[in-house]
């Protein structure tokens, strides 16, 4: 596996723990990560290991370590930066970690040469989510989905919807969003493992990758750039489910679908909505798209009021009916 060495070098040996154990459980495939409170254990490793990134603050930092095998160094401040270091990157270490890990990110892909990172673990499974009968409920079923499969597995999701209400039924903007994703993708593939964490966000035990804000940025994305994107983060093996809620607005739906390796179609029970999954059925097989069909669960939901919204509406339909239909169906299929 060929993952970053990151070192987190400072005297405060709690401040240290703490950042260790959140990267190492969030990011841990990305970076192997070692903390060092003292100058001369710094030291002592660095005479026969090497440190990609080392984030340390000025009290453990010693003369001529520039010339140590230290491929980056970025300062670690708790203020001002004096003017001995000043040559150096530096990031304020009383903020967000993921403002922290941002700047690693940055500092690690600089200049665009970066390696590829390889991570263990099998590719992920991409389940599709997809309906022409009802769309205005798609997302909460797969919220519902993912949020019930992340009790027992690691999962991403991820919205091509456009007007997507993911973040207003969650009541919270993240600071970026799938666009910036797509930018850092077509800037360099081999740097999504590392970018990856800089846009994720999280839900219950779900991560997610907040949708786009701006419709015509959807619309301007080609389908094998989304199927590129989606294949590269199932192989870096950092999930083992990747759920994909997706509308009309992909530029081709089915080429979408077809790297998918389940689809589930919800379909309430109004008799409208029945017959346009039906229509659906039907098109799939006229158009010799039988694999697509034999792939596709179409799954009967109860009817997901949106009368009195709520903060506590999606933790009522994962502990309601919808989550009962949900967990028959994993059950059914464990």
């Amino acid at each position: 596996m060929n993952t970053g060495i990151l070192a987190i070098c400072d005297n405060d040996s709690e401040y240290v723990s703490r950042l260790a154990n959140y990267i190492r459980n969030r990011h841990g495939t990305v970076f192997r990560v070692i903390s060092f409170t003292r100058v001369e254990a710094l030291k002592e490793y660095l005479k026969k290991e090497s440190i990609t990134i080392a984030l340390i603050s000025p009290e453990l930092m010693f003369e001529n370590i520039e010339n140590e095998n230290i491929q980056n160094i970025i300062i670690l401040s708790s203020g001002t930066v004096s003017l001995e270091y000043e040559t150096y990157p530096a990031v304020y270490k009383y903020q967000s970690t993921e403002n922290i890990l941002q700047k690693i990110s940055d500092c690690y892909r600089r200049d665009n040469q970066v390696e590829e990172v390889k991570v263990l673990g099998k590719a992920a499974q991409i389940i599709g989510i997809y309906s022409p009968a009802c769309n205005e409920e798609n997302t909460v079923f797969s919220i519902t989905l993912g949020a019930m499969l992340a009790r027992k597995s690691s999962v991403l999701y991820i919205n091509l919807e456009e007007f997507s209400v993911f973040e207003k039924l969650l009541n919270t903007r993240c600071a970026k969003d799938l666009s910036d994703l797509m930018y850092y993708f077509r800037q360099s593939r081999e740097s999504v493992a590392i970018r990856l964490h800089t846009v994720i966000c999280r839900y219950k035990d779900m991560d997610y990758i907040p949708p786009l804000l701006y419709s015509e940025d959807l619309r301007k994305i080609k389908t094998e750039e989304w199927i590129n994107l989606i294949k590269k983060i199932s192989e870096l093996g950092l999930y083992d489910r990747i759920i994909v809620d997706t509308g009309n607005m992909v530029e081709n739906i089915f080429e979408l679908l077809d790297i998918c390796d389940k689809v589930y179609m919800p379909v309430n029970t109004g008799w409208i909505n029945t017959m346009k999954a039906s229509v659906y059925e039907e098109f799939l097989l006229k158009s010799e798209k039988e694999e697509l069909l034999e792939k596709t669960k179409k799954i009967f939901i109860p009817e997901i009021s949106t009368e009195s919204f709520s903060e506590n509406y999606l933790e009522n339909q994962l502990e309601g009916k919808l989550g009962a239909v949900i967990k028959k169906e994993l059950e059914e299929v464990a």
